[in-house]
């Protein structure tokens, strides 16, 4: 939204200028380079909110006049370079509307002036919208020799899954984390024969999401040297 929106950063070769807060919808910032370069650069930022485009200016002054510098020399853009001497940007940030559903894009794109020279127009930039979470489950454990095969699976309409966490309880006791940040899809651990396993996981996806859960078994392994009547035991200890 609009009454959100606010001027971050501009910034251009190894300069980076930070807005003021207070200068939010418009600004004018004047940046004395020298004694480095003889000249200063006046950046400048408004938006325009009735017709939602966001505008700014970047311009090289003679800082005995503070007009703009003729001379073609003198610029605060130099040609590129593999430094990215000769590279600039802009920056803002801006609400996010309410009641917009998960898989909306939104497409923005920009249009570059130098001097009296006609427009560049970028790419066109598009962001996906993901208010959606991810969910995620633990669904089988099996033997792998002395260890415990945990497989899960998960998914996420929108960004995608990024990673999970997996969680462990020994003989019904506290679930504690096996397994941070972890991208795969089944983790191998150690076993003893004579423990009951629980799991559960819990998944984040690609745009910091995740998955609500308490915890919760969502698969249990149970050795086979402990009968049913045991493993009940276990349970009335715990």
């Amino acid at each position: 939204m609009l009454d959100d929106f606010a001027f971050t950063s501009v910034g251009w070769g190894d300069t980076l200028v930070s807005v003021p807060a207070d200068c939010a919808r418009e600004f004018t910032i004047d940046v004395d380079m020298r004694p480095a370069k003889d000249y200063i650069v006046r950046a400048t930022g408004k938006l325009y909110a009735e017709t939602g485009v966001v505008e700014w200016g970047i311009s090289t002054l003679n800082p005995s006049t503070m007009d703009l510098e003729e001379d073609p020399e003198v610029g605060f853009l130099p040609p590129n370079d593999e430094n990215h001497v000769g590279e600039g940007f802009v920056a803002f940030a801006v609400g996010q509307k309410d009641g917009i559903a998960s898989g909306t894009r939104i497409a923005n794109q920009a249009s570059i002036v130098f001097d009296a020279n006609d427009p560049i127009l970028t790419n066109v930039y598009v962001n996906g919208i993901d208010a959606d979470l991810p969910v995620s489950a633990a669904y089988l454990v099996t033997e792998e020799g002395n260890q415990l095969k945990v497989q899960w699976s998960g998914s996420d309409a929108s960004s995608g899954v990024s990673w999970y966490d997996v969680l462990m309880s020994r003989n019904d006791g506290a679930f504690e984390r096996v397994r941070s940040h972890y991208e795969g899809d089944y983790v191998l651990l150690d076993k003893d024969p004579s423990t009951k396993y629980s799991f559960y996981t819990v998944v984040t996806d690609h745009v910091g999401w995740t998955e609500e859960k308490a915890d919760i078994c969502e698969v249990t392994y149970v050795p086979s040297n402990i009968d049913a009547a045991q493993a009940d035991a276990v349970d009335e200890m715990v």
